[in-house]
């Protein structure tokens, strides 16, 4: 500290007498401070989405590959998984679309987009929107219909301590916007329960800022989507005025400092020259007044300028470069890492805790509807399971299938499973699995003593 400035000076960083690092006064680094961007408005958000490519693409690419494998419902009787994947997969979602996956992925793209969305669930459960679902009188879910942060309003917040859901919205107000008949429910009040609730950036702060709603994802994007852009325009009108044409007139000064007939005359040649120009794609020029060339502006650096760009957008979107942009991996690298980095982080922040939750919730109520595919009676065990992003090449899928089929024959050749099990496990109608299922109903019937035919043991009698 110094005293004689009569103010304290903080000494937590490298410093030089006679350099001047650290000195506020010499410094110019000292001086700089980071201010945060603004937020962009919804007219902002739509724009950017409906109208740039790349901006749609960062919202739109994570959202399709959280959910474009699918899920897999796992339980003792396949069938039943089936038609329970069946049912969800007809459920309407708006407009003649169908399917719960696909309003999944419609919910995280608008989440993405504008901070925050929600499946609204037409459970008829013979009570008012407003009032908590009851999974007892459930008799069917109807449809699914998403809605993005700026239709749905919390409306009440949950406040009882005890409850797991203490400081959430309790209840919602729908504010549709106008699209045909869904405009006919504005005002109504929607339960929690009857909504599958998707949040955008979560930050601090945001909740407050957002009316209880998470950030969009182009908050953090928009500085490196501005600058691409520019640049990206500076270079279309740079290739523009590549060649510049330049006329050289002897005494010109001369003529425009003659006052304004100088000037018009200046002006008149000019007019006649681009007229001829481009009536005869030739110029007529004074032997020896007059000469006229291109100069060809160099372009120099500018591709790589061009490059850059896109791989600063793309690290600040988490999206590999080859996704966002379609381009093939540069040097030696296949982009394979790129891609299983970012495939793990789509699971790990948007299938895990977002969308196997919401579908698992789905196939719930389906099987907790009493038109469901089992009659409303919930199974004693099951599962919902995420398929894998990274699909196998076919070359590694044969590696895959060869190991697992030595494996199976060592199993079979130990007395551990039967080729049966082996062939009604792996060699299914959607193709081959990996998994082996025993078939434990079958080996409790082998494994148990038969009774004998009817009046075999009277025969037996007789004979002894």
């Amino acid at each position: 500290m110094n005293n004689k400035l009569g103010r304290i000076l903080r000494l937590d960083s490298w410093a030089t007498l006679f350099g001047g690092f650290g000195d506020v006064r010499k410094d110019k680094l000292e001086g700089a401070s980071y201010q945060r961007s603004r937020t962009l408005s919804r007219v902002e958000l739509d724009d950017l989405y409906r109208f740039n490519g790349i901006a749609a693409a960062i919202i739109d690419l994570p959202a399709f590959e959280a959910t474009r494998e699918g899920f897999d419902v796992k339980l003792d009787d396949p069938e039943v998984a089936a038609a329970v994947e069946g049912a969800l997969s007809r459920l309407p979602i708006g407009l003649g679309v169908r399917g719960a996956g696909l309003a999944i992925r419609r919910a995280l793209s608008w989440s993405r987009l504008y901070g925050g969305a929600a499946i609204i669930l037409g459970c008829d459960d013979g009570l008012d929107a407003r009032f908590p679902l009851n999974l007892a009188q459930l008799r069917a879910v109807r449809f699914l219909r998403v809605h993005h942060r700026h239709e749905l309003r919390p409306l009440t917040w949950e406040t009882d301590l005890t409850s797991e859901t203490c400081g959430e919205p309790e209840t919602y107000q729908l504010n549709p916007d106008p699209r045909g008949a869904a405009a006919a429910r504005r005002g109504e009040v929607i339960h929690a329960s009857r909504i599958l609730r998707f949040n955008g950036v979560e930050a601090p702060g945001c909740w407050s800022e957002n009316d209880g709603w998470g950030d969009p994802v182009l908050n953090r994007v928009f500085e490196r989507l501005r600058n691409e852009g520019i640049v990206d325009d500076a270079a279309s009108r740079t290739v523009l005025e590549k060649n510049i044409p330049i006329f050289r007139i002897n005494g010109l000064a001369e003529m425009i400092g003659a006052g304004e007939d100088g000037e018009r005359k200046v002006k008149q040649r000019a007019a006649m020259l681009a007229r001829c120009k481009s009536l005869l794609n030739a110029i007529l020029l004074d032997g020896q007044d007059e000469s006229f060339e291109y100069i060809d502006a160099s372009l120099g650096g500018l591709a790589e300028l061009l490059d850059r760009y896109p791989m600063r957008t793309a690290a600040a979107a988490r999206i590999p470069i080859t996704k966002l942009y379609g381009v093939s991996p540069a040097g030696f690298s296949t982009g394979e890492s790129d891609l299983r980095n970012y495939y793990d982080m789509v699971s790990g922040e948007l299938i895990e805790p977002i969308a196997l939750p919401a579908y698992a919730q789905l196939v719930e109520m389906v099987m907790a509807s009493k038109e469901g595919p089992t009659g409303g009676r919930l199974p004693a065990s099951w599962t919902v399971e995420a398929r894998p992003l990274w699909q196998p090449s076919e070359k590694e899928q044969a590696e895959v299938e060869e190991l697992s089929a030595r494996r199976v024959a060592t199993l079979i050749a130990a007395g551990v499973v039967t080729p049966a099990e082996v062939a009604e496990s792996q060699f299914t109608d959607e193709g081959w699995r990996s998994e082996i299922r025993l078939a434990w109903e079958t080996r409790r019937q082998e494994a148990s003593p038969t009774a004998p035919p009817p009046g075999e043991n009277d025969k037996e009698d007789a004979n002894g």
